[in-house]
């Protein structure tokens, strides 16, 4: 939304069945979490809009807030009958677990499809 409009920008959150309850930015500004009365959380890329994968975190019940914690690269939310997940979102601990599953660097068109715009990385050293 534009503060000064109040008017849309950009696209919806698509991935959310139902309304978003509580967004935060990222520390660095590059990302967006969403936690929605669908019982899911998101990670979004701010500068495309796209969503990074899957849902971080699923709950049983309506997923009501969200934040990132300064410098630790985890996202802390929590459901409405007060249960709270811990999810990892910092890219470097990604890329590790993705060499530790492939052993090898990932290749042009999975870092594409996992990191999107991101410049690439050797993943393995």
């Amino acid at each position: 939304w534009d503060v000064g409009t109040g008017e849309p920008i950009g696209q919806r959150l698509s991935n959310h069945g139902g309304p978003v309850r509580r967004v935060t930015f990222s520390p660095d500004g590059t990302r967006l979490a969403s936690a929605g009365f669908d019982n899911l959380v998101f990670l979004w890329d701010v500068a495309t809009g796209q969503s990074l994968g899957g849902p971080v975190a699923t709950y049983t019940n309506n997923a009501v807030d969200v934040e990132f914690t300064p410098g630790r690269g985890e996202l802390i939310s929590s459901s409405i009958d007060g249960n709270v997940i811990s999810s990892d979102v910092s890219l470097d601990s990604w890329r590790e677990k993705g060499c530790s599953v492939t052993n090898r660097n990932f290749r042009s068109e999975e870092w594409e499809l996992f990191f999107g715009e991101i410049p690439y990385a050797s993943t393995c050293e």
